[in-house]
């Protein structure tokens, strides 16, 4: 066992406070936000900029040397990922639309800018990976669309049709923001803002409605203000059962003793106002959910 001395090893010494270093970090992270400003880019700030150089100890990380973000498991197995089950389960309920869009799906005409042509329903395929969502992140807004466009509008309700194109909003919206997702760059210019009282605005709303950035801020609103219309495809066995046993624990039913001593008429209307409050719990546990 080594002896306890006040001598600083040479690990703690390497880890110590140096002015002229720190300095230059700083000079080096003004300058490069400077460039960025004059480019119209926006600097990710990141605690990865501080970290010294591969090949110069002296610099910092280069934005050729950070890692890119991580759109296989946030986009593409994630978001893109549930809006085709989404979009899938939507078409099931609809029993036309699904046939329509297998047939839709597959008779899409290759194209240079898709890496991947299918040859095969997306139902059909058993295991689906980054490559297989992110190739479908491009054609899942024109099959679907097509697809609605293709029921008469006599044929279904007005309430139908404006919860298809309340979907269909939804999906071109998300299908946006993951292609704009995979831009290198993207351009962000800040507007002053005229009145003073603006200053305390976010960011976001007083972007310069020409950069990318805005673009990607409006798309993902827009695709979480019309997401609602697959309320009822995100709703798995699993979660409706958890939401009748919230149900019926919040709303618990009446003894056999007590309902015995009441006149059929009543009996029936307890029961009524029963189950009726147990399914406006489910309904609202679902939507909380």
């Amino acid at each position: 066992m080594e002896k306890y001395t006040d001598k600083p090893s040479e690990a703690t010494e390497d880890r110590q406070y140096d002015p002229e270093k720190y300095n230059q970090a700083n000079l080096l992270q003004e300058i490069f936000k400077e460039t960025c400003t004059a480019e119209l880019v926006e600097p990710i700030k990141n605690t990865l900029w501080t970290l010294k150089g591969p090949v110069k100890k002296e610099q910092m990380a280069t934005p050729e040397d950070l890692w890119r973000p991580d759109l296989l498991h946030t986009l593409d197995l994630g978001l893109i990922k549930y809006a085709m089950d989404w979009v899938i389960s939507f078409c099931e309920q609809r029993k036309p639309l699904a046939e329509v869009f297998d047939a839709l799906w597959v008779a899409v005409t290759d194209h240079p800018s898709m890496k991947r042509k299918f040859r095969k329903q997306w139902r059909s395929y058993k295991q689906k990976q980054g490559a297989e969502y992110r190739a479908a992140a491009r054609l899942v807004a024109a099959v679907f669309e097509a697809t609605v466009e293709s029921v008469d509008t006599n044929a279904c309700s007005q309430d139908e049709r404006q919860k298809a194109n309340q979907a269909l909003n939804a999906i071109t919206a998300l299908t946006d923001f993951h292609l704009m997702a995979q831009y290198p760059t993207h351009t962000y210019l800040e507007e002053k803002p005229v009145n003073p009282r603006w200053k305390d605005t976010p960011a976001c709303q007083r972007a310069n409605r020409r950069s990318s950035l805005y673009f990607m801020q409006m798309a993902y609103m827009n695709f979480f203000d019309n997401k609602e219309a697959f309320t009822e495809c995100r709703i798995t066995p699993a979660m409706r059962k958890k939401a009748k046993e919230q149900a019926l624990k919040q709303y618990p039913p009446t003894p056999d003793e007590e309902l015995a001593e009441l006149s059929p008429s009543c009996r029936r209307a307890k029961l009524h106002n029963e189950a009726m409050q147990r399914k406006f719990a489910e309904i609202e546990f679902l939507e909380e959910h």
